[in-house]
């Protein structure tokens, strides 16, 4: 099923503990240790982005580790990468880091 006009944000993309081949997309000093999936949408939320669905899913590339994801509507004038970026620093901001 394809998605339009959304970005599907996983928990993978966010968490430090994994490496770029298990789906990690931000650098470790950007990504943050263990997100949860409510942690990733209310993040979403306070960073300005409306979140359509979270659903517990596993990342097919790392399909053995616990995951989610969120469907966010796709911002006009941003990327998926500094959408991802901006997400992970409000998580950070939030945990006091």
């Amino acid at each position: 099923m394809r998605i339009k006009d959304a970005y599907i944000i996983w928990l993978n993309y966010l968490d430090r503990r994994l490496t770029k081949k298990e789906g990690r997309k931000l650098p470790k000093n950007q990504a943050v240790k263990s997100p949860s999936l409510e942690e990733l949408a209310r993040a979403a939320q306070k960073a300005g982005y409306r979140v359509r669905e979270k659903r517990r899913a596993r990342y097919p590339s790392s399909w053995w580790i616990d995951s989610g994801y969120i469907v966010i509507e796709k911002p006009q004038d941003e990327n998926k990468l500094s959408t991802i970026k901006r997400i992970a620093k409000e998580i950070r901001r939030e945990r006091g880091g």
